[in-house]
């Protein structure tokens, strides 16, 4: 039995924090403390301003991925897991070969006409 729901309710997430749901806050927060701690770290040891937060951002990027990024249904992780095993471990060359199978069917018939017709034109 299927019960047919609107894809509005389908899409319906529960509310943690500020309108985040759970995974959301957690990766939101690593994102956000990692990043804090990263350019604190950066701007101490001379690193100037700019270099630091492009660091931070190339830190953060993925934590917020983790906790934003859906398609279809999956969460990042298992999208990237997918991808991974679509183009990297198991990639599939498609190779395009013309068959015509009305002339494999009819092949007989079509080589036997032929045949008369070069026999006939002699």
């Amino acid at each position: 039995m299927e019960i047919k729901l609107n894809k509005d309710i389908q899409k319906l997430q529960d509310s943690f924090f500020i309108g985040l749901n759970f995974r959301q806050t957690v990766f939101g927060g690593l994102g956000l403390a990692l990043g804090a701690l990263i350019y604190l770290e950066t701007t101490k040891h001379g690193i100037n301003t700019e270099l630091a937060s492009w660091i931070c951002i190339a830190v953060v990027a993925p934590f917020a991925a983790l906790g934003f990024v859906t398609y279809h249904g999956m969460p990042f992780e298992q999208l990237v897991r997918v991808w991974v095993k679509h183009y990297i471990l198991c990639p599939k060359r498609i190779v395009f070969r013309l068959e015509n199978d009305f002339y494999n069917r009819d092949k007989m018939r079509i080589e036997a006409a032929e045949k008369k017709e070069a026999t006939s034109d002699e």
